[in-house]
């Protein structure tokens, strides 16, 4: 799949999706182009997640509350 089909069916933006994949969270790089499996997709899109909040390496250390 690519990018742009990705960002399509999570209803977010190719950039964001392009994030998760610099990040590590979904996809492999070939070439200059991020190719992402049906396999890594189906296990990504089952990553409980809400709005506003990081997903990945950085919801094990949220920030210090205030």
């Amino acid at each position: 799949m690519t990018v742009d089909e990705v960002a399509e069916k999570l209803g977010l933006t190719p950039q964001r999706v392009r994030q998760f994949c610099r990040d590590g969270r979904l996809g492999q790089r070939v070439g200059r182009q991020w190719v992402i499996t049906e396999e890594e997709f189906e296990r990504f899109q089952k990553i409980p997640r809400q709005p506003g909040v990081s997903i990945g390496r950085d919801a094990e250390h949220p920030p210090a509350e205030q």
